[in-house]
């Protein structure tokens, strides 16, 4: 295959790619990425109207691949493994993600999915803390219920996320993605267990 365009190359210190198609001169974010004792840090920066980088409104991107899960880092990476493989899911914060002891998420992106979810101040109830509101469903936002009932309705679809409304009404949202398929067992020709398969959508050239 043809080598990247030069706006695509990063040195083996730092690079600059631009997010979206390497050589469009209308991308609105520029990719920052920096090498330090084997540690690579990707952080995205917007640009403003006159091509120049915003640094202030930089956000980093959060590895999701060691997060504890009794943190509230941890179980939104639960969550959102059920719907999509983490290699597909990313994750960033608008503070450098210092630590993983507090949810420092400011964007959750689903590229192949084709979602999004935007860190809002949760103001209900006045409970305080961060809601993830999905862009492409507005007034829903994603939840991480701990509920009984609620569990025990999901685990016929284990590849499906929860989103709530202000009316703390329940809608299921399901994967595009994956492909239930019967579990292969040669000892258990009969074996009636299903998995749930996840694949890329076949793009036709």
């Amino acid at each position: 295959p043809p080598p990247p365009p030069p706006a695509a190359k990063a040195s083996s210190e730092t690079g600059m790619v631009p997010s979206g198609a390497a050589a469009s001169t209308t991308a609105a974010d520029e990719l920052e990425v920096t090498f330090h004792n084997g540690n690579g840090v990707v952080r995205r920066v917007p640009l403003g109207p006159n091509g120049k980088p915003l640094k202030e409104r930089a956000r980093t991107l959060i590895s999701s691949g060691y997060t504890n899960r009794e943190t509230p880092l941890g179980r939104l990476v639960a969550t959102l493994s059920r719907a999509e493989d983490l290699a597909h899911v990313l994750l960033w914060s608008a503070e450098g993600a210092r630590g993983d002891a507090g949810l420092a998420v400011d964007l959750v992106e689903m590229p192949r999915l084709r979602l999004t979810f935007g860190a809002e101040p949760n103001k209900r109830g006045g409970g305080g803390g961060t809601r993830l509101v999905s862009k492409e469903h507005p007034g829903l936002e994603l939840a991480m219920p701990k509920c009984e009932r609620l569990d025990a309705l999901l685990r016929g679809v284990p590849h499906a996320l929860v989103l709530t409304s202000a009316e703390r009404e329940s809608f299921m949202l399901l994967s595009g993605l994956a492909k239930p398929c019967r579990l292969a067992d040669p000892s258990a020709p009969l074996n009636t267990q299903l998995l749930v398969a996840r694949c890329a959508p076949h793009l036709g050239g």
